[in-house]
């Protein structure tokens, strides 16, 4: 657990960075060299992008949020899920993921969706505001329409477990703003456990 509370710190904190260390060789330095060269040749200004900072961002006084994710190898393949709660000021309050023997990416989405949903029932939670990086399930949730049969089945389940938990909010984040989720995700991928829940006590 010592180790999952420095993961889930680094990623809050933003502290967590993949470098990738790339060697040159002889022939990756002249096909440099000749971009390069064919850039000042044929130069064309380039288009301005404005870009925003995508993070996760802190909610309404009282409530609670919800990230979900989930983590597949191969479509379908060998997958968990991975979900976090979180109080206004960011501070952790409970996670969970759990390893699924075989499941689509979509499919891991939104059981991952269920399972924290569950826990937000069962301790009677309410003002809760959920987010996840997954636009077709999203959609799905908040129109009421699957064209998947194999994920619409989850909806009416879904839809009530949102109806115990009123008020709340539903919407789509970038994954840069889940990386929480997105950690524990990965972590349930090579876990055997159907489900592991604890909460900031645990990792205290």
């Amino acid at each position: 657990m010592d180790n999952l509370k420095t993961s889930i710190e680094e990623v809050i904190c933003g502290k967590s960075r993949n470098v990738r260390k790339f060697k040159f060789n002889d022939w990756d330095m002249e096909m440099e060299r000749n971009s390069s060269f064919k850039n000042a040749l044929f130069h064309h200004p380039k288009k301005r992008i404005n870009r925003k900072e995508v993070k996760w961002e802190k909610l309404h006084r009282n409530w609670v949020k919800l990230n979900f994710d989930g983590a597949c190898r191969g479509n379908p393949g060998k997958a968990s899920f991975g979900a976090v709660i979180q109080n206004e000021e960011g501070n952790m309050v409970s996670g969970t993921y759990g390893h699924i023997d075989c499941a689509t990416n979509n499919e891991v989405e939104i059981r991952a969706l269920e399972a924290r949903l569950v826990l937000y029932k069962e301790k009677g939670l309410t003002n809760v505001q959920t987010e996840g990086d997954s636009q077709i399930i999203i959609n799905g949730v908040t129109t009421g329409r699957l064209l998947n049969w194999k994920l619409a089945k989850w909806l009416p389940r879904i839809q009530l477990l949102l109806q115990a938990i009123e008020p709340y909010e539903i919407s789509n984040i970038h994954r840069e703003g889940n990386r929480v989720a997105d950690l524990l995700a990965n972590l349930g991928v090579n876990s055997r456990a159907t489900e592991v829940t604890f909460d900031s006590k645990t990792l205290s």
